[in-house]
């Protein structure tokens, strides 16, 4: 059997789920970066994941509410737009769109998504009460590039009467969040919605013909009766992946989440609807999985957590690494530190296994950096400086591959570690194995091997 190395992003969501960990995010980037941070509350020695753009808000209190540009539209479709990998009992799948809002009742965002892409197949009894059995987490991406945020799906808004499309006023799934701190909340609408209205529908559309990049679709308002709006998209744009998707207004406030089309008209459940029926609900803690012993009775196989000096190259599944250099500065390239942060760059070398024919895939995300209290962050994303490694790369076996990957920090940082795991799955299986993780312990301070070595 064929082994085949895990993808960045779904690397990263092993790494938490395997350590027994929860993330949140206090992002801090460069200017022009996007790469994420987060907050792991168990510390990997104690067990065997951005951008932080903000969104115009509606109408506030006392205040005149300004339409957007459509320019400004673009960016929220950008930055304020999701997309989430589910993990279930026994599957895990991408579908559907998300965004997120700040609630007063649960006094913490909820990211608002449709309920009906998370009903199992054939299974008439589903309702909103079994959700939370049923779901084990997700990890959140942005909707417009697919990257990874570093936030994670926490916890379930259950709401008992929630149901499937055609039920399109109960039509909609709530869940709390973890590491997303940073990431932007869109505004309920404030303003009275009616007929000839110009809104947009904010998606990346799958299986149509014509698609815009920057995923915003005009649409006009044909009516409105309380719990559904009713809304026209030219016949070009199928709406494939677009339920849950937001519909904003012109001044970027959401009048209802995407849910399909009846009768050759697009329908939504509206803001004023789903905000009355998630206040209804409760949170309930999902049904994450536990690892048990397998069918056959064995153990699954699960790796260790194995600690290093900045000094020693450590050899994993797929590859050796080693420490080159490390050097602490105020700014990289163009780009200044944060107010309160620092650079970290790290020269690394790594060099593929001979164990395994094929070149291995590398993506940005494979390392984080583990701060003090359990903090972590991503890399900075590539283009910051020359010899910065891309955001995607091979290692194949005729050289070493070299380059430097940038993190920032805070000022007061003292250690921190750099780890990495053994993430992969058979080509003939589905099935996830946790391998080892590894954790290079690194003093913030200027160094280099070759200055040990004089």
């Amino acid at each position: 059997m064929k082994l085949k190395k895990l993808m960045a992003a779904a690397a990263l969501a092993a790494v938490v789920s395997a350590a027994g960990c929860t993330g949140s995010v206090s992002s801090q980037t460069a200017a022009g970066g996007d790469a994420g941070s987060g907050s792991i509350k168990d510390e990997f020695a104690d067990t065997n994941r951005n951008n932080s753009s903000g969104s115009r808000k509606g109408k506030v209190s006392g205040e005149e509410s300004e339409k957007l540009t459509f320019e400004e539209i673009e960016e929220l479709a950008k930055n304020n737009v999701f997309c989430v990998t589910w993990y279930a009992e026994d599957d895990s799948f991408t579908s559907g769109t998300a965004f997120l809002m700040d609630s007063e009742k649960y006094q913490e965002k909820l990211l608002v998504t449709a309920f009906h892409f998370l009903v199992p197949e054939d299974d008439s009894d589903y309702s909103g009460a079994d959700l939370p059995e049923y779901l084990q987490g997700g990890q959140i991406f942005y909707d417009h590039s697919f990257e990874a945020t570093g936030a994670s799906i926490k916890n379930c808004v259950v709401m008992e009467d929630a149901a499937s499309f055609p039920d399109i006023d109960k039509d909609v799934a709530a869940f709390t969040i973890q590491g997303g701190e940073q990431l932007p909340t869109l505004p309920l609408s404030t303003h009275e919605v009616k007929k000839g209205d110009t809104v947009y529908l904010l998606s990346n559309l799958w299986d149509t013909d014509d698609v815009h990049e920057n995923c915003v679709y005009e649409c006009k308002v044909k009516g409105a009766d309380g719990a559904v709006v009713y809304y026209e998209l030219d016949s070009r744009y199928g709406t494939t992946g677009a339920s849950g998707a937001p519909i904003v207004n012109e001044y970027g406030e959401v009048i209802g989440i995407h849910m399909g089309t009846m009768a050759g008209t697009k329908v939504a459940h509206s803001s004023e609807s789903f905000l009355e029926q998630i206040n209804s609900g409760k949170i309930s803690d999902i049904a994450y999985p536990e690892k048990t012993e397998e069918e056959d009775g064995s153990d699954t196989e699960e790796g260790g957590l194995y600690t290093f000096d900045r000094e020693e190259r450590v050899e994993t599944m797929f590859y050796d690494i080693q420490v080159d250099k490390v050097a602490v500065s105020n700014a990289v390239g163009n780009a200044g530190a944060p107010e309160g942060y620092r650079f970290l760059t790290l020269d690394i070398r790594l060099t593929r296994n001979d164990m395994y024919d094929d070149p291995v895939g590398m993506y940005y995300d494979d390392f984080i950096l583990m701060r003090t209290g359990g903090e972590y962050d991503y890399p900075q994303k590539a283009g910051m400086i020359e010899g910065q490694l891309p955001d995607e790369y091979t290692i194949d076996s005729d050289n070493d591959t070299t380059g430097k990957l940038i993190f920032s920090i805070p000022e007061n940082e003292e250690q921190v570690g750099l780890c990495f795991g053994d993430y992969y799955y058979y080509e003939d299986s589905d099935e996830l194995i946790y391998g080892d993780m590894y954790l290079i312990e690194l003093p913030v301070e200027d160094w280099s091997r070759e200055s040990m070595q004089k």
